[in-house]
């Protein structure tokens, strides 16, 4: 939204007043915006009089490539005058048929002369608009990214500067390296800024100066000029959970949510800090703290509490106290700008008045946007940032859709099901001719899990309940399936008859979310990943004979998931960032006994092949990875680690977004149908305006 995109829109009217059709059309606003990006006018439309000038005028003003786009409304004039200078002389010079040529091109001439004069006109006074909005109107415009948005969950893929500017993102180029852009609202193209390898959760600083992130199991800060990232201190993120953004005071003080802590540290903003705890969860195991937010004063600021994945408000805290207080129930990453709390309730974006003295509500809430993009597999955050200055930027959408492909080892794909949807949590079952999937639907807002049958290319509904089903994995003789469900509040294991009859049995309900993983060959055991035990991201064992009492397999100070039993019950695997990154490992099951590093340079979702002779897993930089391992009795060696192909995850976060047939030579996976553009972000200047009209 600079001269060049003003400019480019002046082309536009001028085009279609002189062919009398629409340059860039379609059904929908989707079309069009494709059309504009891909399509070139008609440049046959144009009246054979038209000045070669106007002509040139009009290819300037619709280049596609900035650079070469007209770049200012004075070389425009100077066309308009050289069509103006060529349409007298022809005047002057001819007569007869010549003549009358020579005159409507001067006609056209002069209205073009008239159009612009008139569009100028308008510019100027939309940018004096633009600069103080004060007539009580909302502008609402489109930025339009060449970069990919859809590898985050929403709440963590981009962030306005405090003073209303630029935006920070998390990009994917057209390789798919990840990085932290850098964007003015200017209409400039983004900027990567080197040395943000695979960066979530951006912030700023309040002087607009630093954006904060989590890297590498760190808190680091990096100039917006440019620079070498500093970092501030660890920040490790569990294996399967995502990040927050933090909030930054003008004290220098930062307050974070790492993963490896249930409630919110602080911290300053200086290179090597120590963090300690501002926010506590009451005695709670399974409450979280998300999402902080300075108010205005710089000591207090809005958090979001969450019951597993579930939002149980927003609270204010405050750096100098204990206390906290109640503002919202049931949402969640709440901002605070010009006089209002702004938040997303259900997929529609809210601004209701606050007093940040009195730390009070005021007045009604009035709607700002639509169909905002909202988080789905992880906590339901939703894809919006407000800045201090009262600009707002917003994502809209859905959960971003998948395919079901099969694929052979060197990574060519044949289609499973045509239609698209945001497949999440793939489980194969035993003879690979079923799957189990988790569907987030948009209308319920509740995920359920689905069986795909794989030969038929069909799916059905396998859970029903009100609540979120996630995971399901299949006994080792596909008769049942165990699967997570939060019916009573937390994610607890359920289990039930894989041709979807008879009656589902609770086989564990506690105070920890819980999400199976793997079960073992013998169907005595259940292997799952439980959450907020104290000890981060423990597994646990469920035994299913016996006294049934859980046991911890893997619990240390750091985090670990995914686990997986062998073929022949003697060995799980594993992912743990033990190491400071999260790798692959193997142990001997039940224990005790050492373990072995399979991935040497990041890995996690391992899967066996059925002979136990390869172990598959998915590399930090996007690929299948197939380990060849050979055991004995007491001890597991890895004589070969080699890529197979390419395999990007899908956005959103999942237990598990693929699988691997018996014999190791097929892949069930669910692959991304996100374009090499992301759905574009809205930008709506002045929408305070919105709460004084009470609309």
């Amino acid at each position: 939204v600079d001269k060049r995109s003003d400019l480019w829109s002046f082309g536009v009217v001028l085009l279609e007043m002189l062919t009398g059709r629409q340059v860039f059309g379609g059904e929908t606003t989707s079309h069009v915006l494709a059309a504009v990006l891909k399509d070139e006018p008609d440049w046959t439309a144009l009246p054979a009089n038209t000045p070669a000038p106007i002509r040139r005028l009009l290819r300037r003003s619709l280049e596609k490539d900035r650079k070469r786009r007209l770049d200012s409304a004075a070389d425009a004039r100077l066309e308009i005058e050289d069509a103006l200078t060529s349409a007298s002389e022809g005047i002057a010079s001819g007569s007869g048929t010549e003549s009358a040529s020579s005159r409507g091109r001067a006609r056209l001439a002069w209205g073009v002369a008239i159009v612009f004069a008139a569009s100028t006109l308008a510019l100027g006074t939309a940018i004096a608009i633009r600069k103080a909005p004060a007539d009580g109107v909302v502008y609402r415009s489109t930025i339009l990214l060449n970069e990919s948005l859809g590898r985050r969950p929403p709440s963590e893929r981009f962030a306005l500067s405090p003073d209303g500017r630029r935006f920070a993102y998390v990009g994917a180029d057209a390789s798919g390296h990840t990085s932290l852009w850098l964007r003015g609202l200017d209409g400039s193209a983004g900027q990567s800024l080197a040395g943000t390898d695979e960066p979530h959760a951006p912030f700023w600083s309040p002087d607009s100066r630093f954006i904060a992130f989590t890297a590498d199991g760190k808190l680091k800060k990096i100039d917006a000029a440019g620079g070498t990232p500093i970092t501030i201190c660890e920040a490790a993120g569990a294996v399967t959970a995502g990040l927050s953004p933090g909030a930054w005071n003008v004290d220098g003080v930062i307050v974070f949510a790492p993963d490896d802590s249930a409630t919110l540290l602080r911290v300053t903003a200086a290179a090597g800090s120590t963090p300690s705890a501002v926010t506590t969860a009451d005695g709670n195991a399974a409450e979280t703290h998300r999402f902080p937010f300075f108010l205005p004063d710089g000591r207090h600021f809005l958090y979001s509490a969450f019951n597993g994945l579930v939002p149980l408000g927003v609270y204010v805290g405050s750096l100098d106290s204990p206390k906290k207080r109640l503002l919202q129930a049931d949402v969640s990453n709440t901002q605070y700008a010009a006089g209002a709390l702004i938040f997303v309730r259900g997929t529609t974006l809210m601004a209701q008045p606050f007093n940040p003295t009195t730390l009070a509500l005021m007045g009604e809430s009035a709607p700002l946007g639509e169909d905002v993009q909202t988080g789905t597999t992880t906590v339901r955050a939703s894809a919006f940032s407000v800045s201090a200055n009262g600009t707002l930027l917003y994502q809209t959408g859905s959960a971003a859709a998948s395919r079901l492909v099969w694929s052979d080892r060197s990574g060519k794909q044949t289609s499973v099901l045509d239609e698209g949807a945001p497949y999440r949590d793939v489980g194969l079952s035993p003879d690979s001719t079923q799957a189990t999937v988790s569907l987030f639907d948009e209308r319920r807002r509740n995920s359920d899990i689905w069986i795909v049958n794989l030969l038929r290319g069909i799916r059905t509904r396998f859970t029903f309940d009100p609540a979120d089903e996630l995971a399901g994995v299949w006994a080792p003789d596909g008769a049942d399936v165990v699967f997570n469900s939060r019916r009573k509040g937390r994610l607890d294991l359920y289990r039930k008859a894989a041709s979807g009859a008879g009656a589902e049995d609770v086989l564990l309900a506690d105070q920890l979310d819980k999400t199976p993983t793997s079960w073992s060959p013998d169907r005595r055991f259940i292997l799952y990943t439980a959450f907020g035990a104290g000890t981060k991201t423990d597994l646990w064992v469920l035994p299913l004979v016996g006294e049934r009492k859980p046991f911890a397999f893997v619990a240390t100070p750091f985090d670990e998931g995914w686990g997986q039993f062998s073929p022949d019950g003697r060995w799980v695997a594993y992912a743990s960032n033990e190491s400071g990154r999260t790798e692959v490992y193997v142990a001997p099951f039940p224990g005790p006994g050492g373990k072995w590093q399979i991935s040497d340079s990041g890995g996690r979702h391992p899967r066996w092949r059925r002979d136990g002779k390869e172990l598959f897993f998915h590399s930090a930089d996007n690929r299948l990875m197939a380990a060849t391992v050979r055991s004995d009795a007491v001890r597991m060696d890895v004589e070969a680690v080699r890529p197979l192909f390419a395999m990007r995850a899908p956005g959103g976060g999942a237990r598990s977004f693929y699988d691997v047939s018996g014999d190791g030579q097929r892949f069930l996976l669910s692959v991304s149908e996100g374009q090499t553009t992301s759905t574009p972000l809205t930008l709506v200047t002045n929408w305070p305006a919105l709460l004084t009209k009470g609309k």
